[in-house]
């Protein structure tokens, strides 16, 4: 099963990123076959359309982070893909609490604006 996870560094042993859209490096991380592996590393997206999810292969099944503002947000869902927001742990750690369940998918941003929101 994959997952997008914001990172600090391009490691399954990296600490979540605070916040999606400055994350340092997206990670699209596979926990498949009892295994923690990335499949691919993108660097920080806040620039890019709909912040790069509308890039992300079908079999992505969530984002995993550590908060996401309302544009950010609004595109994981116009894409299908359930946030879960988890703090203070590594990518790794991040994942088995997301695949056993510990985590919710959040039903709304986790914070009230966007970080780049210059208005």
């Amino acid at each position: 099963m994959k997952y997008l996870v914001s990172a600090d560094t391009p490691s399954v042993d990296a600490k979540v990123a605070k916040f999606f859209g400055r994350a340092a490096y997206q990670l699209v991380v596979d926990a498949g076959a009892g295994s923690c592996g990335i499949e691919e590393c993108r660097r920080s997206v806040h620039d890019m359309p709909a912040h790069g999810l509308d890039e992300l292969e079908e079999d992505v099944k969530g984002v995993i982070t550590g908060n996401i503002g309302p544009q950010a947000f609004a595109d994981a869902r116009r894409n299908g893909l359930p946030v879960f927001i988890v703090r203070r742990v590594t990518v790794r750690e991040a994942l088995e609490r997301v695949l056993r369940g510990e985590i919710k998918e959040l039903e709304a941003p986790s914070v009230a604006r966007s970080r780049h929101h210059h208005w």
